[in-house]
């Protein structure tokens, strides 16, 4: 399997964890010093990240259209759109979200792990 192949392969198991709430594994696709910057302007740290997605939100779509990955030795940078609807446990409320997102993955013995997410809305 190429690189790039591996890169999809690996977003593709970040969209399938998210999409089962299975944060073990997702905890394994993102780097020890992961920096997820929401399209609102909130940081979050991996330890951050991974306790909103387990005691805050439900992911009930997630789709990413023709993606771009640029790869500079074992860094990649992939870029492209978001189409995201997610549910907020607490109130119910219904949220979607169309982005555009920059991830940087690094190669890990292992894999790749995402180091770093940036989502812009789109207006």
């Amino acid at each position: 399997m190429n690189e790039e192949a591996e890169i999809r392969g690996a977003e593709d198991a970040r969209i399938a964890s998210l999409l089962a709430g299975d944060c073990d594994k997702l905890a394994g696709l993102l780097a020890d010093d992961l920096v997820h910057i929401h399209a609102n302007g909130l940081v979050d740290s991996k330890a951050s990240y991974l306790a909103s997605v387990r005691e805050k939100l439900d992911f009930l779509k997630i789709e990413r259209p023709e993606l771009q990955i640029r790869l500079f030795g074992d860094t990649a940078v992939v870029t492209g759109k978001l189409n995201q609807t997610m549910r907020i446990r607490d109130s119910g409320a219904v949220l979607e979200l169309q982005a555009v997102v920059t991830q940087v993955w690094l190669k890990v013995s292992g894999g790749w792990q995402q180091s770093t997410y940036h989502a812009s809305r789109l207006s």
